[in-house]
């Protein structure tokens, strides 16, 4: 940037209550384990999810 430009207008957000969601997906996971259910989401679902980046990087390409 052009030093006659300034500096970027920022914006930041608080979040006053804190983030557990780390927290609640290890516990998830955790009981998944223990009790020997499948994970949700699995791995079919990453396999999906790459899938749609593998097109999405295919079809920028062109």
């Amino acid at each position: 940037m052009l030093p006659e430009m300034g500096p970027p207008d920022t914006a930041s957000w608080d979040y006053p209550r804190g983030d557990d969601s780390w927290a609640a997906e290890v516990a998830d996971f955790y009981q998944d384990v223990v009790l020997g259910r499948q994970p949700a989401p699995g791995l079919s679902d990453a396999m999906a999810a790459l899938r749609v980046v593998e097109r999405i990087y295919e079809v920028s390409q062109s």
